[in-house]
């Protein structure tokens, strides 16, 4: 049996290199490739002795480093307390709850399978709904969708109807601020906007923020790698395991350690459910980039026929009814709708 695992070894560690594309997800580069076919691999992990490559942002083992109050805690101070950020310096966290989705009966599909955490935060200061999703590569109009998100869980917050005055309703309706996680291969803002942006409503003259409907924080995993070469506080320890994937790292940060330690639990006890998670994820992932382009193919067709049509309804008002302005005369001979003529009638006397 000795000999025969003598054999057996080396051919394993012979496999050719994995492209990086076995995980688009993750930030792993090319040359990380044969580490990713090791992390994919239980039995060469095991008798190999290496140690696996995570893709910590993958939805799984994010909501499992996450779903600890703790560490969510820590995370959302570093992120969200003190100067230029969301809230002032002197912000106490009483609370934290976690809560079921409750607002995304509005949402975009393709957005709402990409939330990590819905949260009610209780502060010294009120309280405020945080959403924390990822996107691993932004799509077109991103920027456009998470307002329309973010809006949509501002409105559907239950309002208390007191029956006495209207605009007391609205009092209770809290704060919501929504963390936008992006990973991918390309920056989403220029490079003068910081790898961690924090967008609020602001008066344009004095630039104070003296409505708080709705905040914006962005992190910017690929700006973050470029910019950042070791991590300088607490935040950036934080985003460095984000960015980097990096469970080898000593960090400070005791809350990131206690992440850390979680992300090998799983891996050591968990592995399954997580590669199967991690499978799904990106078979719908391909199956709505799939389908969105055969609707977009689909608006094309339908936008170049509805041209042919208004084109063929022209052509046929100038040769049956050169000099007739009765749209129902002209409906009724061309067999269309009264709309239609109408249509194509001012699409004529613009061009004319």
């Amino acid at each position: 049996s000795h000999f025969w695992l003598l054999l057996y070894i080396p051919v394993l560690f012979c496999v050719p290199a994995q492209p990086a594309s076995l995980n688009p997800h993750s930030n792993l580069k090319p040359i990380d490739a044969r580490r990713n076919f090791i992390y994919r691999n239980p039995f060469v992990r095991v008798f190999g002795g290496c140690s696996a490559t995570v893709d910590v942002t993958h939805d799984y083992m994010f909501k499992g480093i996450f779903k600890d109050s703790h560490r969510m805690r820590d995370f959302l101070s570093q992120l969200l307390i003190g100067d230029g950020k969301i809230f002032s310096i002197d912000t106490k966290f009483t609370d934290i709850s976690y809560i079921q989705n409750e607002y995304i009966q509005n949402a975009p599909p393709e957005l709402a399978k990409k939330i990590i955490c819905d949260i009610v935060l209780s502060t010294n200061k009120g309280q405020v709904v945080i959403e924390m999703q990822k996107n691993c590569y932004p799509q077109e109009q991103f920027l456009n969708r998470i307002g329309f998100y973010a809006s949509s869980l501002h409105t559907n917050q239950e309002i208390l109807h007191t029956g006495k005055d209207s605009m007391g309703d609205y009092q209770n309706v809290d704060r919501v601020v929504l963390i936008s996680v992006v990973g991918g291969y390309n920056n989403l803002f220029e490079m003068d906007v910081p790898f961690v942006s924090y967008h609020s409503f602001t008066e344009s003259t004095t630039h104070k923020k003296l409505i708080h409907p709705i905040d914006f924080v962005i992190i910017e995993l690929k700006k973050f790698i470029d910019e950042v070469h070791e991590p300088r506080n607490f935040l950036e320890e934080w985003i460095w395991l984000l960015a980097h994937n990096d469970i080898d790292y000593d960090y400070t940060n005791k809350h990131v350690q206690s992440a850390v330690q979680r992300i090998k639990v799983i891996m050591r006890d968990e592995f399954a459910t997580y590669e199967k998670c991690r499978r799904d994820e990106i078979y719908r992932d391909r199956a709505l980039s799939s389908a969105m382009k055969d609707l977009k193919v689909k608006e094309e067709e339908i936008k170049k026929k509805d041209e042919k049509i208004n084109l063929i309804t022209k052509a046929a008002i100038e040769a049956l009814c050169p000099t007739s302005d009765n749209k129902e005369e002209i409906a009724s001979k061309l067999e269309c709708s009264i709309s239609m003529v109408e249509d194509v009638m001012k699409t004529m006397s613009c061009r004319k």
